[in-house]
Formats: structure tokens, C-alpha cells, sequence
């Protein structure tokens, strides 16, 4: 597997864990009574545009590299040829 399927396959695992504890926390801190339903769904909103803000960087970083990447495969095939 290339280093970059791992990097992808973990960063999609972590995204999962991360998704479920949030949850999980905001549950506790609801029946704590810390957190109303209302405030719980607003964090919840808030953590999720996060999340998906930092995603699409990690995607930004990733199309970086892989075009970094064929482009030098690309030189070391016309060498080759």
C-alpha cells in the first residue's frame, strides 16, 4: 500500500473517532446538564465546520505532494525512455 492510500486511510480513520467521541462528549456534557440540546447542536455545528475546514486543507496538502510526486515519477520515466 503507498504511502499516500495509509495517509488517506488513516486520516478517514481518525475523522471517524474523532466524529463518534464528540458525540459521546457532547451526550455526557447534556445529561451533566452542562449543555443544553439547543448549545450541544450549535458546538456540534461549530466542531463539524472545523473539522471540515482542516479537511480541506489536509486535501490541499495531499494534491500538493501527489502532484510533487508524478511529476517526478514523470522525469524518471522520460530518463528511463
Amino acid at each position: 500500500m503507498s504511502k499516500i492510500k495509509k495517509g488517506l486511510m488513516i486520516g478517514i480513520g481518525l475523522a471517524s473517532v474523532a466524529k463518534r467521541e464528540a458525540k459521546n462528549i457532547l451526550n455526557i456534557l447534556e445529561k451533566q446538564g452542562r449543555l443544553n440540546k439547543p448549545k450541544a447542536k450549535k458546538l456540534a455545528n461549530s466542531l463539524l465546520k472545523k473539522a471540515m475546514s482542516k479537511e480541506r486543507k489536509l486535501q490541499g496538502i495531499l494534491k500538493k505532494e501527489l502532484t510533487r510526486d508524478l511529476n517526478a515519477l514523470k522525469k524518471r520515466v522520460k530518463k528511463a525512455i
